[in-house]
C-alpha cells in the first residue's frame, strides 16, 4: 500500500507530524491484525524502515515541550501495544528505495516462527569424490545452500511506501 498524505500534503515522515507517523505505524499493524482475521498471533510485531526514518524518530522530539522522542512515543501508543503485543520498530538499509517509484518503504510483519521462517545458509562444500577409470580423473560433488526468508502466511505482512 502507499502511506497517506499528512497534513503537509506529502507521505514522507520528514514532512509529517508525530501523530501522522503513529497513524502509519497504527495502519500498518493494524493492517495485517484484520487481514489475520483479528487473531492476535497475526498482528504485526516488527516494523521495519529506511535509517533515514529511523534516525530521525530517534533523535526528534515529540514536540518542544516533550522529553521522549517520536519513537518512545510510538512504542508507548501504538494499537499492538494496547492488545498486548510489543512491538520492535528497527532499522533495515535495504529498504531505502525500495518502494514503487523508487520511494522508501516501511514493512509490518510477525516475526514468529509459526509465520515465517529462514533457511540457514550454507557454505559451498565438497560432499563427494569419486574416482573414475573412464575419463582418468576425479569426480567431486559440490553442494550450497542460499537462506531467504519464507513467509509461510501472507496475511501478517503489509509493505507501506512512500514514507
Amino acid at each position: 500500500v502507499t502511506a497517506v498524505n499528512g497534513a503537509g500534503g506529502k507521505a514522507t515522515w520528514k514532512d509529517k507530524t508525530p501523530d501522522e507517523i503513529l497513524a502509519d505505524v497504527n495502519n500498518a499493524i493494524t493492517a495485517t491484525w484484520t487481514a489475520s482475521e483479528y487473531d492476535l498471533s497475526g498482528m504485526a510485531n516488527h516494523v521495519l524502515i529506511p535509517p533515514e526514518q529511523y534516525t530521525r524518530i530517534v533523535n526528534q522530539k515529540v514536540s518542544d515541550d516533550a522529553s521522549k522522542s517520536i519513537l518512545a512515543y510510538l512504542l508507548e501508543n501504538n494499537v499492538g501495544k494496547n492488545q498486548g503485543v510489543d512491538v520492535f520498530i528497527g532499522p533495515l538499509p535495504m529498504l531505502k528505495g525500495a518502494g514503487t517509484g523508487s520511494t522508501d518503504r516501511m514493512i509490518a510483519y510477525v516475526n514468529n516462527e509459526d509465520k515465517l521462517r529462514f533457511s540457514m545458509t550454507v557454505p559451498l562444500s565438497r560432499t563427494m569424490v569419486e574416482q573414475s577409470v573412464m575419463q582418468m580423473s576425479y569426480l567431486s560433488a559440490f553442494v550450497a545452500q542460499f537462506g531467504q526468508v519464507e513467509f509461510l502466511y501472507y496475511q501478517p505482512v503489509i509493505y507501506v511506501d512512500g514514507i
